[in-house]
């Protein structure tokens, strides 16, 4: 990672007398405010638990979990496209996932990539390439929405299926760790009413309606019940076999 003095959290916050992380709200776009914090509820924990050694983040943006998992790892390398992230003083080298990665067979402990799997025109490929990186016994860390709006168009080109992640897993000679959807049912209609509420007051009424909703029993049961037919996204960890 470049720059690692100039760094400074972005997306999400440490609170420095828990070590809790929260939503920078000044930073989030009001209209993913829902959708933001059940990733972060997600995500962390995975982060923390197995993300190890040198470390490879694709589509790394301005490393928004960087205060998480840097307590875990050795080493940050970080590679994004330079079309939307060329003025990124992170970056180690630009580079398409769509193509093959410059790098060197067995040569990272982790990788982690967040939110990125829509860009990818092949992902199967990537996740070959992911494998031959990585070195046995090391973990790939993906994060992946699935019912959500275009986040960045015209490069949108897949939304996968847990059934697809783990076909992809199984032809890059991948073991399944950990799948776990994110989010079901009501979540996703939080989200679109959230998408539809992101003004200035109308967000802070979609606040106030979001506080009372997820307390109820309601709530939790539709999340557990739906998340595996509707959920907005995906968690997997997958593991490349000591031999």
């Amino acid at each position: 990672m470049k720059n690692t003095s100039l760094w400074k959290p972005t997306r999400i916050v440490k609170n420095p007398d828990t070590g809790s992380f929260s939503l920078n709200k000044q930073v989030v776009y009001p209209g993913s405010l829902h959708l933001c914090q059940i990733q972060l509820d997600a995500y962390l924990p995975l982060m923390k638990t197995h993300l190890r050694g040198r470390l490879l983040e694709c589509a790394c943006d301005r490393l928004p979990y960087y205060e998480v998992y840097r307590p875990y790892v050795d080493e940050v390398i970080c590679t994004d496209w330079a079309v939307t992230r060329e003025d990124n003083p992170f970056v180690d080298f630009f580079h398409d996932l769509n193509t093959p990665l410059p790098l060197e067979d067995n040569s990272f402990d982790s990788i982690l990539m967040t939110d990125a799997l829509a860009h990818i025109k092949r992902p199967h490929l990537l996740f070959r390439e992911l494998a031959r990186v990585l070195r046995p016994g090391g973990k790939i860390l993906i994060t992946s929405t699935f019912i959500n709006w275009y986040g960045e168009p015209p490069y949108e080109y897949m939304r996968c299926s847990a059934y697809a992640l783990e076909d992809m897993c199984r032809e890059a000679a991948l073991d399944v760790v950990h799948l776990e959807p994110y989010g079901g049912h009501a979540d996703v209609l939080l989200d679109t009413l959230n998408k539809g509420m992101a003004g200035r007051i109308s967000n802070r009424i979609f606040r106030v309606l979001r506080w009372i909703l997820v307390k109820t029993a309601w709530y939790r049961k539709n999340r557990k019940t739906t998340s595996a037919r509707y959920p907005i996204g995906f968690c997997l960890v997958a593991q490349k076999p000591q031999s």
